[in-house]
């Protein structure tokens, strides 16, 4: 006969209750908590543990005993503990015209999170169930949908919570703006969903030359101007199921500031294409009210080519000749001036010793100036940089050379870089604007440096001398292969100093 004691927390549980110790015994231990699994089971036989031999795991919420005979004068002890653990459950979520901050799927404890209307959408009816029971106290209505909250305290373990989410699809209608930078007061996005009264402003440091609204592809007369910084437009929804479809285009134009008041105000600068100025050959001539033939080509300054890589300033505008509005879309250029960084290079020592000095020669090419020689010690052990500040009108540049390490300035060229394009004949055939060509730009287009370096070598000027002399009775560039210091206890030099004071002695001096 045998004895079996058990210590179990209440949620842990035999399933086949012991009744006699005259007969082997064997049952289910069952955790039957929903947030609990079980942690530890012990057993003990006379106070050993012996619970690999007769307690066996089947999962987490259940364990197995199975003491299979009768052992006499054993005390068996069962003890266990649980441990908490997270309710996991289903969530499942069904509509349209939303979205959700959190996806259907399995969780382990409590969440929140929001369901919000996807524009053109708004309210509609919602549902939550849990295992097919409504619940609607987990929702709450939002401005922009619904907030969900569900806690462990709304659900068992392994429970299915469903959301069901209808919405009303709204009327909506799109807007379309270019530029793209177009600022509106108060805002609009791409779909509207409700009537629009306000503001359409130019961005920082431009003004409105026109602005246009059109409704479904024709002219609306829902907007107009207020002044050049600002237009007032109203938008509609509409009746019907048609969308509609409202575009703004508007032609900016650039402020007259201080820093560009006195730069060429009745001037405009345009970069067309090939295929831009084709377009614009074919619409040269006018025949205005007076039956004049008038050439637009009067009114143009200039047509060059210029070896730059110009901004693009978008959206293109309209070129604009004399009086004429060609309705040629173009890259409009806003400022004059412009300044091009042609990047830097280092130059360094080859022999360490006056040959990278007196023996070197370095020049620079500068395109449109040409080869231009500077003076080594300048340029030595520096980086050298090269930009340009260009007129976009002329041409004319100011080349700069300068130290980029110091930011001092070695040497300033100047030079034209475009060249000039005919584009007007009278009755005679006879020329107007230049024909000329830049012979510069027929070379290479690309900065570099060239470095002519000469090393001390043997000359019948090169005399050796194997004895030992004194420094003070040498001149000139002097090499010292064999050196003997007289050092007495008076000097201080370091050993560093005196390693440093040998190299140079054996690189060479000038005496």
């Amino acid at each position: 006969m045998y004895q079996f004691i058990t210590s179990l927390p209440d949620n842990l549980i035999l399933e086949t209750p012991f009744t006699s110790g005259l007969m082997a015994y064997r049952s289910k231990i069952i955790c039957t908590a929903d947030d609990c699994d079980i942690n530890e089971i012990v057993l003990t036989s006379n106070g050993e543990d012996v619970t690999d031999m007769f307690i066996s795991k089947i999962d987490v919420d259940t364990y197995e005993i199975n003491i299979n005979t009768v052992y006499d004068g054993v005390i068996f002890r069962l003890t266990g503990s649980l441990k908490t653990v997270a309710k996991p459950f289903r969530l499942l979520i069904s509509g349209r015209g939303f979205t959700s901050s959190k996806q259907a799927g399995v969780y382990n404890s409590s969440i929140e999170f929001d369901i919000t209307y996807i524009t053109g959408y708004g309210k509609g009816r919602a549902y939550a169930y849990i295992n097919s029971v409504k619940n609607n106290s987990i929702l709450t209505e939002t401005e922009t949908g619904y907030h969900v909250k569900i806690l462990e305290s709304n659900y068992n373990k392994n429970d299915t919570i469903e959301l069901k989410i209808t919405t009303t699809k709204l009327k909506t209608y799109n807007v379309t703006y270019s530029p793209n930078n177009l600022e509106f007061s108060p805002p609009v996005t791409e779909v509207m969903t409700a009537d629009y009264r306000g503001n359409i402003l130019p961005p920082k440091d431009y003004h409105f030359i026109t602005c246009e609204v059109t409704l479904n592809g024709s002219l609306y007369d829902g907007c107009y101007k207020v002044n050049d910084k600002s237009y007032r437009v109203e938008f509609n929804k509409g009746e019907g199921t048609e969308t509609n479809n409202y575009a703004i285009v508007a032609r900016l134009e650039k402020d007259i500031t201080k820093d560009n008041e006195d730069k060429y105000p009745f001037i405009r600068i345009y970069n067309p294409t090939n295929s831009d100025l084709d377009k614009l050959s074919k619409q040269r001539y006018v025949k205005p009210e007076a039956m004049e033939i008038e050439d637009i080509a009067d009114d143009i300054i200039e047509l060059q080519k210029i070896y730059l890589t110009l901004p693009k300033n978008e959206p293109y505008q309209d070129m604009l000749i004399g009086k004429k509005n060609t309705n040629i879309k173009v890259n409009q250029i806003t400022d004059t001036e412009m300044t091009l960084d042609c990047g830097s290079i280092n130059i360094e020592e080859v022999f360490h010793n006056i040959a990278d000095y007196k023996l070197t020669n370095i020049m620079f090419y500068i395109p449109f100036v040409g080869l231009r020689e500077i003076d080594t010690d300048l340029v030595m052990q520096h980086e050298i940089g090269l930009k340009y500040d260009v007129s976009l009108i002329s041409g004319d540049f100011i080349a700069t050379l300068y130290l980029r390490d110091i930011n001092k300035t070695i040497e300033l060229f100047s030079g034209n870089m475009v060249y000039k394009i005919p584009y007007q004949t009278d009755y005679k055939n006879s020329v107007h604007g230049d024909l000329r060509d830049n012979d510069k730009s027929m070379i290479d287009l690309t900065p570099y440096c060239i470095i002519k370096s000469h090393a001390i070598n043997n000359s019948p000027y090169t005399k050796k001398i194997k004895e030992y002399m004194k420094l003070e009775d040498l001149t000139g560039f002097t090499v010292i292969d064999n050196i003997e210091l007289y050092i007495d206890e008076n000097t201080n030099m370091l050993y560093d100093e005196e390693t440093e004071l040998y190299t140079l002695l054996k690189e060479g001096i000038v005496l």
